[in-house]
């Protein structure tokens, strides 16, 4: 059996050290990964790290 994997999302974390070490890790997993920002109010920002990782064909016995 094949099926086709593929994720992209936004995952929160405050503090400027736990977002370099989760993207830091995405990345070394084979993920693209890239600093956001969202607007909470007026002037504060909701810091995020954006990942996706690409379409990917996998067989069920674990061989591409």
């Amino acid at each position: 059996m094949r099926m086709d994997v593929s994720a992209k999302g936004f995952i929160r974390i405050a503090e400027k050290e736990d977002r370099e070490i989760v993207a830091r890790i995405l990345y070394k997993n084979g993920y693209t990964v890239s600093p956001a920002r969202m607007k909470k109010d007026g002037k504060t920002y909701i810091q995020l790290v954006g990942y996706e990782f690409g379409t990917k064909t996998i067989q069920e016995d674990g061989v591409e």
